[in-house]
């Protein structure tokens, strides 16, 4: 039975209904673009993976909703196991259209619309039935916004490009964004954090599984190519060391450790050691560094400390690197930026291979945004446009840098929101308040995540993105949760007075 009943006189079930509206509107016309485009028809692709795997991945998805139905606190169980382990061989039962010209070596398609949208959609039918809470996130305005311009980037894309395809169908983002805001809105999902988490230590040895499998099948090396088939090799190493932070500091605060649960977060760090991902290695040790910084060390002294870090680190860098070795790279980089990439012109060796390709496609990215600063291309469009930009790699690829992802793709304003929606306002609550029992476990995960996004554009493996947004919406609600308990301490001290 509700325990509140939905009023369309109350004003805070406005901001909802608009973003519920224009959710709809985004799905509607993603399915509608293929109709009149022929360039699009000739990049249809319709069941690209096999059917068997598609029909299985089918069958698994359809057990989890069944096991989803009617309940919040089972649907919150089941939501890690629908972002992260459901193949994505099931979205090829949707039309789909290709992420990169056809010439390149390696292609990958995207639907209109994915088995984490029916996920979203489900739960909002499916438990409008059991239960309406209808909480007020403070941030109603700022989501309104981003659905309004992003329809207002659709309005200009039509009579400027005339095709909409390649930038509505992959926008993801504002679409999780639309259904896990609706989700917390709603029905306060906030409430079942256990539940999510429990369903996320389910779902780790389900993808190291995974990725044993895919390891051995294509004959990759266990250390240094531990890879997944959803998330290849360096976004699964960022996405271990974020599981693994987010474990660790919410064991024994918001689940119940166990057994189980440790054997999961031993599991996950070999999972993050084995793939060899150096930038992982990073993310993971700078986010412990600066969160034991944070909360064993005063303030002042920190202060105090810094001067003398920033002195270390640039000894260390004289003592230990080759600094005439990195003064030519740096001069290859300015090469790159003015002649373009030249691979028998600029030394490269194993080292600095993937820092290369990494120069090459920031620039490149760089260069579209300037190019396209307001609404962005999309990530589609990123990939057909990448070899004007001078990026010679024939292969599917994206910016590998989060936040030149959300630039390029979506244009400055809602590039700006998402900074604050999934980094900034999360991880500012690290450095806010008192420390130790409040300190926000949900912000330690989004920071480790904001290193990552430094090197590798996480945000582009869709089911990442929704995970990482949940938790980002945790965080946002847990420092509220500790607001409140605050204030009802204080007035219950005023009352005894």
């Amino acid at each position: 039975m509700a325990t509140d009943v939905m009023s369309s006189k109350n004003p805070r079930h406005f901001a909802p209904s608009l973003v519920l509206c224009t959710y709809v509107s985004i799905l509607i016309l993603s399915a509608a673009s293929y109709l009149p485009f022929s360039d699009v028809t000739d990049n249809l692709v319709l069941f690209r993976y096999d059917r068997w795997l598609a029909a299985a991945s089918l069958l698994y998805f359809c057990c989890l909703l069944v096991f989803a139905f009617g309940n919040i606190k089972r649907f919150c169980l089941a939501l890690p196991l629908v972002l992260l382990t459901v193949p994505n061989a099931i979205n090829s039962l949707f039309p789909s259209i290709l992420l990169g010209p056809v010439s390149d070596y390696s292609n990958a398609a995207f639907p209109f619309v994915t088995h984490v949208d029916i996920y979203f959609i489900f739960g909002l039918f499916n438990l409008a039935r059991v239960r309406f809470i209808a909480s007020s996130l403070n941030i109603d305005a700022l989501i309104l916004a981003m659905m309004f311009f992003f329809m207002a980037a659709l309005i200009f894309i039509v009579f400027s490009a005339g095709d909409i395809t390649r930038y509505v169908n992959n926008a993801f983002h504002i679409r999780y964004l639309a259904g896990i805001y609706l989700l917390h809105t709603i029905f306060s999902i906030v409430e079942n954090r256990s539940a999510v988490l429990n369903g996320l230590i389910v779902a780790l040895p389900i993808i190291l599984l995974e990725c044993v499998f895919t390891t051995v099948v294509n004959g990759y090396s266990f250390f240094g190519h531990f890879s997944s088939g959803a998330f290849a090799n360096n976004v699964l190493g960022h996405f271990f060391a974020f599981a693994s932070v987010l474990l660790i500091f919410t064991r024994n605060i918001e689940y119940e450790s166990s057994l189980l649960s440790d054997i999961v977060i031993i599991l996950t760090l070999m999972g993050l050691a084995l793939t060899g991902v150096r930038g992982a290695y990073l993310s993971f040790s700078m986010c412990l560094v600066i969160v034991f910084s944070i909360t064993h060390i005063s303030r002042k002294v920190l202060s105090l400390l810094v001067p003398f870090v920033v002195f270390g680190l640039v000894m260390l860098a004289v003592l230990v690197l080759d600094l005439d070795y990195w003064a030519e790279f740096l001069t290859s980089v300015f090469y790159i930026i003015e002649n373009g990439f030249v691979a028998e012109n600029i030394r490269i060796d194993d080292t600095v291979t993937s820092m290369f390709t990494r120069v090459t496609l920031w620039i490149a990215t760089i260069q579209i945004y300037l190019d396209n600063i307001w609404f962005g291309v999309g990530f589609a469009q990123w990939n057909l446009l990448k070899a004007d930009y001078g990026v010679p790699y024939r292969v599917l690829l994206d910016p590998h840098n989060d936040y030149l992802f959300y630039l390029v793709s979506y244009g400055s304003v809602i590039g700006a929101c998402f900074f604050w929606l999934v980094f900034i306002k999360p991880i500012a609550y690290l450095f806010r308040g008192s420390i130790g029992a409040k300190l926000n476990p949900y912000s330690c995960a989004i920071l480790c995540f904001g290193f990552s996004g430094l090197t590798n554009a996480c945000s582009s493996k869709h089911q990442i993105f929704a995970f990482v947004l949940v938790i980002s919406f945790f965080a946002v609600f847990y420092q509220r949760q500790w607001s409140f308990r605050g204030v009802d301490r204080t007035l219950v001290r005023q009352g005894s007075g």
